[in-house]
């Protein structure tokens, strides 16, 4: 399985989750390829955008996360993925990066393990457990529960 096969089944399951609620973020997690480049598409991952009000003028905030190991060459690059977004947006809507380590033996938060019953976590790792890269696995089954989560809270 490729990755361009990949992102063409995730797309539509993003898609209806990011137009209601979180439009700019579902742009840059859409098109973090191309924001980001070559350079920091494996290596940084967006999280969170946050808005941030200052005199009558929203900005946001976005939140990245990376390894420790990569966090200080994030940080270095940040003007560079700024005006990345400002030049994919037209506008500088995104003011500031901050940068959050991931961590590798947390695998999945655990307010996300709390609201699952254990055949659920079963059922999602089972949909993602044929893809080889142990990374892109890691964090589809994780965007996956908080996707079903999100989806079940709704419901209830």
């Amino acid at each position: 399985m490729s990755l361009k096969q990949i992102s063409k089944s995730v797309q539509p399951l993003t898609a209806p989750v990011f137009k209601r609620k979180y439009v700019k973020l579902g742009r840059i997690l859409s098109n973090w390829q191309q924001i980001a480049g070559t350079e920091f598409e494996d290596i940084a991952t967006p999280i969170a955008l946050k808005p941030r009000k200052i005199k009558d003028e929203i900005s946001f905030i976005l939140h990245l996360s990376t390894s420790s190991a990569n966090s200080q060459r994030v940080s270095y690059q940040k003007e560079l993925i700024l005006s990345r977004l400002e030049h994919f947006f037209g506008e500088r809507l995104v003011k500031d990066i901050t940068i959050h380590h991931a961590s590798k033996s947390a695998e999945t938060p655990l307010f996300l393990q709390k609201n699952l019953t254990e055949s659920e976590k079963t059922y999602l790792s089972d949909m993602v457990s044929k893809i080889e890269d142990d990374n892109l696995r890691a964090r589809l089954e994780a965007f996956s529960k908080n996707l079903y989560i999100s989806e079940k809270n709704k419901r209830t």
